[in-house]
Order: C-alpha cells, then structure tokens, then sequence
C-alpha cells in the first residue's frame, strides 16, 4: 500500500467528523463549488475523482446530478457510500475503490470534478491526458491545486520552524512545505517538469488539452475564514490578490475541440 492510501485511510473518519462541520474550510468550499456550478449545469453525468468524504457528491446528488466517483482510499469509498446511501439508490454501483487511481468506469460524464486531487498527483500532464476521453465533447472539468507561494503557506512555515528540532523529518517537511506549500508534499516526488503549482500554471495545463476557462475563484484558506467567504463577489482588485496569493486556485474549464499546439507531437 502506498503512503498517499494508508494516510487517507488512517484519517478517513476524521476526515469524515470535519467535513460534517458546516463551519470547516471544506464544508465552505464545497458550497462554493456548487454554487459556481450551477450557474453552467443544471444536469448530467458527474465523475468525482477523489471522492473523499462524499461532501460534493452528496450535494449534487441533491441536486439532481447523477455522480460517480472513486478514490485511492478504500475507506473513503466506504465512508461516500454509507453517506449516499441516504439520498441515492445503490450507491455501491456508483462509487468504486481505485487504488491505481486510473477511471474505473467506461461511460462519458458531462462533468468532472476533481477538486484536491492534483496536488497528490506525480504527473499533472499525464493524469489530465487521462481523464480527457472520459468528459463528453462541450462537457466541463472543474479542478483545484495549490499556490506554493501564498499567504497561507507564511503561518505553515513560522509554525514549522518553531517547532524546530535536528531531525531527517523536520527537513524533509520544510523542503515539501517549500515546494508545494503541503506538508507532506502531497506524496509525490518533487519534479517541476511534471507538477505545476499557482493558478497561471494550472490554467495552461489545461489549456494544452484544448479546455477553455470559463469560470475561476482562488481561496486564501487562512482561518479564521471572512477572506473566502464572499469569494465569488470579489472585485477586479481582490480577484488579483487571491489569484496570486491565495492557496486553492479552482477552475471550471469547458471541453473543445481545439489542442494547444504547445501540446502536439
């Protein structure tokens, strides 16, 4: 079993009791995703890769949307399931365990969500190249990643250093805080060529696979939270600050059928 499995099957349920808590980071942010949502779909096939807690998928299933989803975590998989089960019929058919992290359905969705996903991943290039043929053509992928050079990552360091010690882990901590602004570096080995990190980066990863964006919002993530809560409100000014010092840059991108050049071979 891989690190980036055992550590989300180790804190699955904790990970569950804080998604539960309405006034949490992710609860927020999972209201503002459905929210940006809706203002382009109102129906279709949804993948979440990276189901989780089963937070969004949850809400769009109450929202009508018929999703699917999987996670490298199979107790992840078990805790969306019991939590669907209330709304949605046969949930078990719906979500799957994909400990290779590859799709495990042969259907096309209208969206994908993959909304903390690519942080985690060694090759953001590879992975969206493989998640492409499953979005229907005009369909949408909304994503996130994270800015290794925000305003939340200054209070991760200054706590990391004071809680210094002469240690292989102390450094290998700061070097994955440095690097990716996530303690734990996402479990990936560092590599620039592969990964990309801020949302100019993150957008042209996706333009290169001929999405266009339609809509974005940047989260600072600093707690408390009174910066995010109004996000999708922000003015032109705000918008440039969040996007530049912000932690989570999340983007609604639309299938077309034009490939940069940039990405032909």
């Amino acid at each position: 079993m891989s690190k980036l499995t055992n550590y989300w099957n180790n804190v699955a349920d904790s990970w569950q009791k804080q998604a539960e808590n309405s006034n949490a980071y992710f609860s927020q942010r999972t209201q503002l995703v459905v929210k940006l949502l809706l203002h382009y779909i109102n129906s279709g096939k949804v993948l979440e890769v990276g189901c989780g807690a089963g937070l969004l998928s949850y809400e769009l299933v109450k929202q009508g949307f018929e999703v699917y989803g999987f996670d490298v975590a199979e107790k992840m998989v078990k805790n969306t399931i019991e939590k669907l089960s209330a709304i949605q019929e046969n949930p078990d058919a719906y979500f799957r365990h994909s400990p290779n992290g590859q799709v495990p359905f042969e259907i096309k969705f209208h969206l994908i969500v993959a909304m903390g996903v690519f942080p985690y991943v060694q090759d953001h290039n590879q992975f969206l190249k493989m998640l492409c043929p499953y979005l229907e053509e005009g369909g949408y992928i909304v994503a996130s990643n994270v800015n290794n050079l925000s305003l939340h990552t200054l209070p991760a360091l200054a706590a990391h250093f004071l809680s210094w010690h002469p240690s292989k882990n102390w450094h290998e901590t700061l070097t994955a805080i440095l690097r990716t602004g996530l303690d734990t570096g996402g479990f990936v080995d560092y590599n620039p060529q592969q990964q990309c990190y801020g949302a100019e980066a993150f957008d042209r990863l996706f333009a290169q696979q001929g999405l266009t964006k339609i809509q974005e919002v940047d989260l600072f993530c600093l707690n408390p939270l009174p910066l995010d809560r109004k996000a999708l409100e922000r003015t032109k000014i705000g918008k440039y600050f969040a996007r530049n010092l912000g932690f989570h840059h999340i983007g609604l991108y639309q299938k077309t059928s034009k490939i940069s050049a940039v990405n032909k071979e």
